[in-house]
């Protein structure tokens, strides 16, 4: 049985990796400005800005978290503290994702209950916002009619994808439970048991500000974490490219391991098989029991009883160490790398004039968005979002490039390319389909050599008193096969099921015939939505294979 239980959490790493620390954000519309001289309400608000950038650098102290973390805002971009929150994490050098309930043009455009959500100049500011440095994606996150429930959904979404809270409100207006208001994102944030700060602000008769922090930190709230193969520090820079080469690596490593051991549990007891029969037909067949044959058999019995031996300490060590599960872990784990590898930033290779030209290449600024459509591991989640924030980031100086660039350079790099150490994805099935289908066309015909051989053997060995009685040794070899081979015939069927080769095989077909019938839709793709639709499907397909093989490896019995 697995070490432990399949819904237990794995554990976890201690090592300072980078990771993604998701700061959602929800603040009160009215600061309590109006009425004020223009200068001075900008006064004030600065302020705001100078105070919430200061409380998001001491994120580590106050949470008191490694420096690998770094955080990441979310939040709207209303008018009123949403605008303060965007201004500080500029202020901060903090990285922000912004989601809409509505498409840009009809948010800022969109109308209250008294009026316009934005007048000119505040408009004009939000467009400044938008377009901020810092400010990595804008994601429009509900498709409702209804004005309200859009509001509802989007801060719900915040507030499902942040690890800790900030909430920005004047002092004394902490009350009441306004529909889509700050108080209800504030007590869903509690009731979730997430770490909330929870700020207050207040402006004395000098114009000073005030500033209360009140912090709300439950003793089971979950910050990101990786799973503990990670021993390693993954740094921010060339995350992608350090995870794809340590996960590889392990994953490699691991494989061989289970593989070499697997066969050590099955020959084992094949062997021992063999010697217990040959002590049998050797004691049954002479019946001279000499002290040279008697010390044969214990001979052969003494060497059953350590490949016996050998066999189970083998299997037990396979089925009570964690290496089958960070196995599955590390090889999942590099896939995830190579696809959000494949559409960042690198190296392409083109052909110019007949040769081969490396050049480098900025990157498809997109939202990954294959690694949380799949149901990915719980303890992925940190690392999926990570590498997700990192990509935006890379690769948002590419924003508006030629997408029939990105479509050729994807054929190219993750479906065509025949590099030997990163071949694309159809060479690659091509060549794994060649291997799976001769291992399992070898197992079938061992299998079937073997059965015929114990099936001639038994047959052979039932006709012998119609024809000798003095063929005592010949009897002994055909009873040794008789019980034999059956036993090999099995011991290589269960190789190749442990190997999952004819599982694999069929799998590696219908991948393979999928990519080959995308990549002719990829090229002929006419508009930039089609092609980012076939290329999510692309993704989505080779890691649902990872995946699914993840699955059964993770919480398999082998061997």
């Amino acid at each position: 049985m697995s070490s432990h239980a399949e819904n237990e959490s794995p554990p976890l790493s201690n090592a300072p990796h980078a990771l993604a620390l998701h700061v959602g954000f929800a603040g009160a519309r009215d600061l309590g400005f109006q009425g004020l001289p223009e200068a001075m309400a900008d006064a004030r608000f600065q302020m705001l800005v100078d105070q919430l950038a200061e409380t998001l650098r001491g994120l580590h102290q106050r949470l008191g978290l490694h420096a690998g973390y770094f955080p990441v805002g979310l939040s709207q971009l209303a008018i009123g503290a949403d605008s303060v929150f965007a201004d500080a994490c500029g202020k901060a050098g903090v990285l922000q994702r912004v989601l809409l309930p509505q498409p840009r043009d009809g948010f800022l455009d969109g109308m209250g209950s008294t009026g316009p959500d934005f007048d000119a100049r505040q408009k004009k500011a939000a467009i400044d916002r938008f377009e901020a440095p810092h400010v990595i994606q804008e994601w429009v996150v509900s498709n409702s009619a209804d004005r309200r429930t859009r509001f509802r959904e989007c801060s719900f979404e915040i507030l499902r994808l942040s690890d800790v809270v900030i909430t920005l409100q004047p002092k004394g207006t902490a009350t009441g439970n306004k529909p889509g208001g700050t108080n209800e994102f504030l007590a869903a944030a509690l009731r979730h048991r997430k770490i909330v700060l929870e700020c207050e602000f207040a402006f004395d008769a000098s114009g000073e500000l005030q500033w209360w922090v009140t912090e709300h930190k439950p003793k089971d709230a979950v910050l990101p974490q990786l799973p503990a193969l990670f021993d390693q520090p993954l740094p921010r820079a060339g995350f992608a490219q350090h995870l794809k080469t340590f996960a590889s690596r392990r994953a490699g490593e691991l494989k061989r391991s289970f593989e070499r051991r697997m066969r050590v549990v099955i020959w084992a007891h094949v062997g021992a098989t063999a010697l217990a029969s040959a002590a049998l037909a050797l004691s049954s067949a002479l019946p001279d029991k000499s002290p040279p044959l008697l010390l044969t058999v214990s001979v052969l019995l003494v060497a059953e009883l350590l490949l016996l031996a050998w066999g189970w300490w083998t299997h037990r060590t396979l089925h009570h160490d964690e290496n089958t599960h960070q196995w599955a872990t590390a090889r999942l784990a590099a896939e995830i790398a190579r696809s959000a590898q494949t559409l960042g930033p690198g190296i392409d290779i083109v052909e110019l004039g007949g040769q081969k030209i490396e050049q480098s290449f900025a990157g498809q600024h997109t939202y990954l968005k294959a690694l949380f459509d799949l149901p990915m591991p719980a303890d992925f989640r940190a690392l999926t979002r990570t590498l997700n924030v990192l990509h935006l980031e890379a690769t948002l100086p590419n924003k508006g490039v030629d997408w029939t660039a990105l479509r050729d350079r994807y054929v190219r790099q993750r479906l065509d390319t025949e590099e030997a150490q990163n071949p694309g994805q159809i060479p690659y099935f091509t060549e794994e389909l060649r291997i799976a289908k001769e291992v399992v066309i070898r197992s079938h015909r061992t299998f079937n050599g073997a059965v015929a051989t114990a099936i001639l053997a038994t047959a052979i060995k039932l006709a012998l008193p119609l024809f000798a009685t003095k063929l005592s040794p010949l009897a002994a070899v055909l009873s040794w096969l008789a019980i034999v081979m059956p036993v090999l015939a099995v011991a290589v069927m269960s190789i190749s099921a442990n190997l999952d080769k004819e599982a694999r095989a069929n799998t590696y077909a219908d991948v393979l015939e999928f990519l080959k019938q995308q990549r002719t839709l990829l090229l002929n793709a006419e508009t930039e939505p089609e092609f980012l639709r076939l290329q999510a499907e692309c993704e989505i397909k080779l890691l649902s294979e990872t995946l699914h093989w993840y699955y059964r490896r993770r919480f398999a019995n082998p061997a």
